[in-house]
Formats: structure tokens, sequence, C-alpha cells
């Protein structure tokens, strides 16, 4: 697992030169149809011994400001086309990744990455849970559908019109709508402990049909729904020697959730 930072750019294309370099790093990533459209790419996750195969497009050409990624099961790199069952939009939005002048992170690993924008303090999370059945290929996607002007943090909300979670598959191979375990509860997940230190679970997800736990995501804890346990945004937490960050969006402040930096 490797995480890396930057500053980044809005103009067309400054999301796919930050992917080629930081997710592709990673053994298991690679770039599966250069030419995928104009300032479009597809990027492939494939890790045959673990169950792990998906594709990324990423429509990085839609102007300033907002890039939209799409799921599929497989890619036409001659054709240059999806093949297969797709997650490209949900709850009529698409998926869509805002992309501001500013500090940015990459958080990378065999089976998922994490995109963070230190900007409005929002991640977009695409790969695989740390799924309890590995037999399973269930790759998903947690981002934003929200083109307003400010961001809530997709990853500490839920299935909204402002936040998107979906799975390509879930453990019946069906596209679903999947949530976090405890989605809009009253308080979330009290992190900080009686000793001044936190505890960080990662979050559960579990299918919005069957309503089966699938799996947990990777290197994403503490639910942080309506409180804030004395954290701010970009503030880090270091437990076991691996640094945490708080993350709360640049709306009300209402959904948070702390990223591993690895």
């Amino acid at each position: 697992m490797a995480y890396t930072s930057g500053v980044a750019g809005s103009a067309v294309g400054d999301l796919l030169a930050i992917l080629d370099v930081d997710l592709v790093a990673n053994a298991c990533w690679s770039i599966h149809d250069a030419a995928a459209g104009v300032n479009a790419k597809v990027y492939k996750c494939e890790d045959a011994a673990a169950n792990v195969l998906f594709y990324v497009y990423v429509n990085d050409n839609i102007g300033i400001v907002y890039a939209n990624f799409e799921i599929w099961e497989d890619w036409d790199e001659v054709g240059h086309a999806g093949v297969g069952m797709s997650i490209t939009a949900a709850n009529g939005f698409d998926f869509l990744r805002r992309k501001d002048i500013g500090g940015y992170g990459m958080c990378v690993s065999d089976h998922r990455f994490i995109h963070i924008d230190f900007v409005r303090y929002a991640p977009t999370y695409i790969g695989q849970l740390v799924r309890f059945d590995t037999s399973k290929n269930m790759p998903i996607v947690i981002c934003s559908g929200d083109n307003t002007g400010s961001l809530i943090n997709p990853i500490g909300s839920y299935n909204t019109g402002a936040a998107l979670w979906r799975c390509l598959f879930d453990e019946n191979q069906v596209t679903r709508e999947i949530n976090p375990v405890g989605k809009a509860s009253a308080t979330g997940i009290f992190t900080k402990t009686i000793a001044g230190s936190y505890w960080v679970p990662e979050i559960a997800v579990y299918n919005g049909v069957t309503t089966l736990v699938m799996g947990t995501l990777e290197g994403v804890g503490s639910h942080l729904y309506l409180h804030r346990n004395g954290l701010a945004n970009g503030d880090i937490i270091t437990i076991d020697a691996v640094e945490w960050v708080a993350l709360f969006g640049d709306g009300v402040g209402n959904y948070g959730c702390l990223i591993r930096k690895s």
C-alpha cells in the first residue's frame, strides 16, 4: 500500500496525469486503454489470485472542475468501448470527482484507490472491499453526485443524491445500491476513548437489497455522522505509527470519516 500527495490542477487531463503515475505504480493496476476518448483513459485492476478484475473509465474532458468515473466488467481496448455489466451513474447522477487547484492525496493498494481532495476535504473510493467472501469479485464506487459548489464527504455519508454508493456486482453478481452499516444514525461511531486516544474501526458495508454485510472499506474508518470527536478537517491522528486523516467535506460538516494514509 502506498500514499502519495501533491498539488493538483483543474484543467482537462490533470486527474489522468496523477493516475498515470500514482495509480499504476502498483503492480495490480495498469493503463488498459490510453485512447478511450479525448482526455479519457481506462485503468485495469487485476489480481487473479485474489479473484479481482474490473476496469475504471475516467473521463477527464468535461472541462475544468469535474471528471467522472465508470466501472466496467470488461473493456475492449481496440474498439474503445465497455463490455458487459457497468455502473455509470446512480440516483440520476454521474459519478463525479471534483477537481480543485490545490492539495490532493492518493491512497493506493492492490485492489482499491482513494483519491482525497484536500481543498474540499472529500474522498472518492474505487475498488474492492475487504471482502468476507473473496470468491466474489465485488468492485464498488463511492463518489460524489453533487455538482454544486460545496461538497459533502461522500464516504462519510451514505447513498443519497449528493453521495453515491454502488457495487458493480454483489454476492449474487447483481449491481446493487450499497450503504455503510449504521447509515444516518443519530451519532455515527464515537471514536475517542476515555484515555484520550482514538479507536478507528473500518466501515462495514452492506447490500441494500439482501442486507448482508459484504465487507469493510479498506483503510476507511469511523463513520463520523453528526459529530467530530474533537477533530477538524485535515487533522491527523496516529495509531500504531500509522497516520489517519480526518475529512468532513466543505459543506455543513455533518459527514466525516478517517482515511488511512496508506
